[in-house]
């Protein structure tokens, strides 16, 4: 997907600062949960003919990263899937892997902004095990390209589902 094209569909000039922010907060809540509704698909079309009821009470159990890693172990124990396609599905995992904590940051983090700057606010947990909370600023240009990402990333696991059937 080209970034222009991001930029012309959900983001008209005639928007203020908060509400080019709700729409880029709202595509990206989509696209993740289009991104996981997908590698749950792809994981249960991988696990068949399975009892689709059993595979849904271990999905419902499994968090993001556990479905993630799942997924890639079901697809690399394979014998009709190629090593190319295996390259190209371990490089998806890396790359939505990196992904992954900005999209669980994004999804459990706080949204604000700060009088009439152009910089959207987003307050999080630290790291992991510490006490305290991290804010981190954004430009419209920066959720922009999260979007971007997430977008390319769900293209990404289509393609591939397509390519092994699943």
């Amino acid at each position: 997907m080209k970034k222009a094209k991001v930029i012309n569909t959900i983001l008209p000039d005639n928007l203020t600062i908060e509400e080019k922010t709700y729409l880029c907060i709202g595509k990206l809540t989509v696209l993740y949960s289009v991104l996981e509704g997908n590698i749950n698909l792809a994981i249960c079309e991988a696990r068949r003919p399975e009892a689709r009821e059993d595979l849904y009470g271990m999905l419902n159990k499994m968090n993001f990263g556990t479905k993630v890693t799942h997924l890639f172990q079901l697809i690399d124990k394979r014998p009709d899937v190629t090593n190319e396609i295996k390259e190209l599905f371990s490089k998806w995992v890396t790359d939505v892997n990196k992904h992954r904590e900005t999209r669980n940051s994004f999804i459990h983090g706080r949204w604000g902004f700060a009088g009439n700057q152009e910089k959207i606010f987003h307050v999080q947990p630290s790291v992991y095990g510490q006490l305290g909370l991290e804010t981190i600023s954004y430009s419209i240009e920066e959720l922009i390209e999260e979007v971007t990402a997430s977008s390319l990333l769900l293209n990404e696991l289509n393609e591939l589902r397509s390519k092994i059937g699943i």
